[in-house]
């Protein structure tokens, strides 16, 4: 007899493939169901972390959905609600209910491109934006630059030659793309749906 989390992943990550917002999924280097890594949809324009590409690893306890699943930041950031290791503040998903979703849980995190207030676990991040925005900003963006595209782009230039940064969101896209259609193509075949 198949459990609630074996039945109800797969209609999960069907579930965040077929959002328009923009999350992208794979499975993780056990292709277990229980263990994605997201893609956050871009942030936005007028964030500091504009142009970033994050990725969140996702991992689903047994006790899912009466547990939530643990988030980490692949991708380093800096924010107050992300500490040096990735680890996400648990205070974000406090009063999860199992009637919650992944995609549910995906989108609230994704507000921290927006808002710096919803839990602190990167006390320096939280004392710096509170005392002066401005350079929590220019922080946030440098940070960004360095870790959540710039790495991707130094790869491109390697591979290409001189690739600009108008270039930049070009790449991404096709990249999300390629990256959607792989795992489309994983979970047909599984034959997860």
């Amino acid at each position: 007899m198949a459990s609630i989390l074996q039945k109800r992943l797969p209609k999960e990550l069907r579930q965040l493939q077929e959002s328009t917002e923009g999350f992208t999924v794979q499975l993780g280097n056990d292709d277990s169901i229980t263990h994605w890594i997201v893609t956050l949809p871009p942030p936005p324009a007028d964030s500091p972390y504009a142009q970033g590409v994050f990725r969140v690893d996702v991992v689903f306890p047994q006790e899912y959905p009466h547990a939530p699943p643990v988030f980490r930041f692949l991708t380093p950031i800096f924010s107050p609600s992300v500490d040096t290791e990735g680890r996400l503040c648990e205070r974000i998903l406090d009063g999860w209910q199992p009637s919650q979703t992944a995609l549910a849980a995906l989108q609230i995190i994704s507000t921290i491109f927006i808002d710096y207030s919803l839990g602190v676990v990167n006390t320096e991040a939280a004392k710096l934006a509170a005392e002066d925005a401005t350079a929590f900003k220019e922080r946030a963006r440098a940070h960004t630059k360095k870790y959540a595209r710039g790495e991707l782009l130094h790869i491109l230039r390697t591979a290409v030659g001189c690739v600009n940064e108008g270039f930049a969101p070009s790449v991404f896209s096709f990249l999300r793309v390629r990256e959607r259609l792989c795992v489309w193509n994983l979970i047909f075949s599984l034959q997860l749906f």
